[in-house]
């Protein structure tokens, strides 16, 4: 796979893993949360390549570079998928550290959760309000008022030791999360200085919002 900036400056890139609607891989760099992204995803050495288009959601730093997740906006075409990687996952999980609150049914008072990673149709959330398989969730990123809940799904998986929960996201709306909580600079950072990290003008794009989840409407859905 190559990689580059929308002004055509190329991008090392070790491709780290692949899902249908999004890729990680390892650069040289930092990048800033929502920089868009051309990928050319290639078949084989005898096929021409098929070009992408991606936008980044996700950057931390490794012992070997800056991972950078990146959502595409369309599913990988089956021309790749039929020759390369035929038993690739739905979405990529993402670590994450991210306070948030959930809408329950019933309860008058919004539930305070951790999110613990996140996928385009899927989340781990920590929660000591107890919830059972089945229930269901808005996600909002304020304890009250009139915060935007753009995210809604239902708990798949229950662990009541760790109160820990596997839920699955309704219409891939997981690729709304990193927006909303835009400003964690735990993800999204753009600079490093010798001996440390130094996290500076975090921003919250809204050009995230408008990739169109619709387009992976009809890709096959994915347990949490």
């Amino acid at each position: 796979m190559c990689a580059s900036l929308d002004s055509g400056f190329p991008l090392p890139v070790v491709v780290e893993d692949v899902a249908r609607g999004d890729v990680r891989f390892l650069t040289d760099r930092p990048l800033r949360f929502g920089t868009r992204l051309h990928l050319s995803m290639y078949i084989d050495l005898a096929s021409g390549s098929i070009p992408q288009r991606g936008v980044v959601h996700w950057c931390r730093p490794s012992h070997h570079g800056w991972q950078i997740g990146v959502f595409l906006n369309g599913p990988i075409p089956d021309a790749i998928m039929s020759k390369s990687w035929w038993e690739l996952c739905n979405s990529l999980r993402y670590e994450s550290n991210w306070q948030a609150w959930i809408d329950l049914p019933n309860r008058s008072q919004r539930a305070q959760i951790q999110v613990l990673n996140y996928s385009q149709c899927g989340v781990r959330i920590q929660c000591a309000e107890g919830l059972n398989e089945g229930d269901t969730f808005r996600i909002c990123n304020a304890r009250a008022g009139d915060a935007a809940a753009l995210v809604s799904g239902y708990v798949e998986r229950v662990d009541a030791k760790q109160a820990e929960y596997g839920c699955f996201l309704k219409n891939h709306s997981g690729r709304f999360l990193p927006g909303m909580f835009g400003q964690s600079t735990a993800l999204h950072v753009e600079s490093s200085v010798v001996q440390g990290i130094s996290h500076r003008d975090a921003i919250l794009p809204e050009m995230i919002l408008n990739l169109g989840a619709d387009t992976f409407a009809t890709a096959p859905q994915h347990e949490a």
